[in-house]
């Protein structure tokens, strides 16, 4: 009976401090219900520990004891014929292919988890599939997919922001950019009071991130930096389903986009080697990306070599796991690239201290590209094209698209 006592009272607990900031002491609870489990020789028991246990391991990093704990509840589960716990398996066994950048498999045992789990939790598993289609058209370029079916699940479950998220970064992808920068502006007001303080808080915040990075939005950003900060060296899950890698490429971004570089090499080399590490391929190739990006802006010759090198194993990546809408990112930017041995534009045809980007976007705005054509040409979002544009007129001193070309071409740089 005092065991029994005991067992109550730890998945109470369990369940009552799901939050970002409770991450060990959850996993010794976790532990603690596994030893008293296995001393009564209760499965059952073991089997309801199960989903937070190992979506917890994997935000620590402890990928192996992650798999081992899905192989031994895939047994039990199947011993005891409880299809409960079947589903968390499918569910778990969806999330490591994805991790792994298996998109095919993913996929097809995403499909699977969703069939068992409208047997036994229709909600959980519509919530679980949603995010998890989610992912698997992240990777495959295909965001804009996933819009219907968010739209509709944040409106059956609105308890859930985290849902509303998700669908604001879909909808950027849809090229639906101002509804994505209203979400994200709306999710972020009051220091993001909308977001509870739950298993779901640090993987919102990320999507939210990611989301304000593309947005070029630096107001929002030095927000989410402030609250994202403290989670610097975690794997970031969203509750059970997803796993969005490194805290550390987000942190990245961030600070890239406010014009701190220093902090956003170092934060990018903490998600190069936690992604590396945890086998997170789509995140890996998303860091290498991003941190290649940063030292490209940078514009000297000795970061030029190093984002090549960058690029070039982000293409690897992206080859390897199939992302067809990075990958041709990727190589539309290598085409623009100059090789490490050309020099740079001397100084003397700069004379207002041009970065190498911005000179792009005047060249381009010479030669009449439009806001949205350069975008797409340089493989940018609008909102960054335009601060682009905003930072290229301060330093010219001009007002105008046609000052600008004017000045460009008296100088020798169009």
């Amino acid at each position: 009976e005092d065991r029994a006592a005991l067992v109550h009272a730890l998945n109470a607990r369990h369940f009552a401090i799901l939050a970002p900031d409770t991450l060990e002491e959850r996993m010794a609870i976790s532990l603690e219900l596994a030893h008293l489990a296995q001393a009564r020789g209760d499965r059952e028991l073991l089997l309801q520990s199960l989903p937070w246990r190992v979506a917890d391991l994997l935000a620590l990093g402890h990928v192996q004891a992650a798999d081992e704990a899905i192989e031994q509840a895939d047994q039990m589960a199947s011993t005891l014929r409880q299809p409960l716990y079947l589903w968390y398996v499918s569910v778990f066994r969806a999330l490591r292919a994805q991790m792994q950048g298996l998109a095919a498999q993913g996929e097809e045992l995403a499909e699977v988890a969703h069939t068992l789990g409208q047997r036994v939790q229709p909600d959980g598993a519509a919530v679980y599939w949603g995010a998890q289609h989610f992912m698997i058209r992240w990777d495959q370029g295909r965001l804009a997919e996933t819009i219907v079916a968010l739209t509709d699940l944040a409106a059956r479950f609105p308890a859930m922001p985290v849902l509303r998220c998700l669908r604001a970064l879909a909808l950027w992808h849809g090229d639906r950019v101002d509804e994505a920068a209203s979400e994200l502006a709306q999710l972020c007001a009051d220091q993001a009071a909308a977001l509870p303080w739950d298993q779901l808080w640090l993987g919102a915040v990320a999507t939210l991130a990611e989301l304000a990075i593309l947005l070029a939005d630096q107001t929002h950003a030095a927000l989410l930096y402030e609250m994202l900060l403290p989670y610097g060296g975690r794997n970031v899950m969203m509750g059970v389903p997803n796993c969005l890698g490194a805290a550390a490429t987000y942190l990245g971004g961030l600070t890239a986009l406010l014009d701190r570089p220093e902090e956003a090499r170092q934060h990018f080399e903490v998600g190069l080697m936690i992604n590396a590490q945890l086998g997170i391929l789509p995140f890996l190739a998303r860091t290498q990306f991003g941190y290649a990006m940063l030292l490209l802006h940078n514009d000297q010759p000795a970061d030029r070599a190093q984002a090549l090198n960058l690029l070039r194993q982000a293409q690897a990546t992206a080859e390897q796991v199939g992302m067809a809408g990075l990958l041709g990112q990727i190589e539309s930017l290598l085409t623009q690239i100059p090789s490490t041995t050309t020099p740079v534009r001397a100084l003397e045809t700069n004379p207002a201290g041009l970065t190498q980007r911005e000179l792009e976007v005047l060249r381009l705005i010479t030669t009449g590209h439009s806001t949205k054509a350069m975008a797409a040409k340089l493989v940018i979002s609008v909102p960054t094209v335009e601060r682009h544009i905003t930072h290229i007129y301060e330093k010219l001193g001009v007002g105008s698209r046609a000052e600008a070309t004017a000045f460009a071409l008296r100088q020798g740089l169009a």
